[in-house]
């Protein structure tokens, strides 16, 4: 036998030998791979999955009623307390002057309000005063005495001012039924409104003196003050 021959007979049966082990090898392994594939896992189902069952439906947990809303409360403005505790009006002259006494109707005029009445001008000591006749403001005043003249004759107005000043008139003085002189509550001087304390002037026409030309903060109708 050749040297070739005898290699090729060599390599033959070296790999005949190797191909045994090898189906010996895959034959020790395959029960455990039969096994394997035959425990098969055993399939698990969960409850949130199954289908739901007919019939009556189970009703889920009831849901928490909302608690009622409380309503909103919105807290109204309150005022600053006033320098004292209450709220104090400003006083007499300064904002109005008050018509009071035997009167019906009692007055609280400002400034506004006169210069909506009835107004006249009246040229005096070289001077022009406009404002509203006295006997305007008594019409709206309405003094509950007798217009008759016994009676008139007996009544004054008193005229209280600022700094202790104070005037007086009698009816006779300005009432038609005697001498019906023009009497001015004015608020304008010289084309110039009547320069503070107070905003309205007293003008008697026919005085040769300005003494009773005060500023006015109150009128009373029908007897002076009694003193105390």
């Amino acid at each position: 036998m050749s040297m070739t021959k005898k290699l090729f007979a060599l390599v033959a049966v070296i790999v005949l030998v190797g191909a045994a082990g090898l189906m010996r090898a895959g034959a020790d392994r395959l029960p455990s791979v039969d096994v394997a594939q035959a425990q098969a896992p055993t399939p698990t189902v969960s409850v949130t999955t199954l289908p739901a069952m007919p019939g009556k439906p189970t009703p889920g947990p009831a849901a928490p009623s909302p608690s009622p809303e409380m309503p909103l409360v919105t807290p109204e403005p309150t005022s600053a307390p006033m320098a004292g505790g209450a709220p104090t009006q400003p006083p007499v002259g300064t904002a109005f002057i008050q018509v009071e006494g035997q009167v019906a109707n009692p007055l609280s005029l400002s400034l506004n309000q006169l210069q909506h009445m009835k107004s006249l001008s009246l040229t005096l000591h070289f001077h022009t005063y406009t404002g509203v006749p006295l006997q305007e403001i008594l019409a709206q005043a309405q003094p509950t005495f007798s217009s008759d003249p016994e009676t008139l004759m007996r009544k004054y107005v008193y005229f209280e001012g600022f700094d202790g000043k104070n005037a007086i008139l009698s009816f006779p003085e300005f009432s038609k039924a005697f001498n019906g002189q023009l009497v001015l509550l004015a608020y304008v001087v010289d084309l110039h409104d009547v320069k503070p304390p107070g905003f309205v002037q007293l003008v008697v026409q026919g005085d040769k003196s300005n003494a009773r030309f005060i500023k006015i903060a109150r009128v009373i109708v029908g007897e002076p003050p009694t003193p105390h």
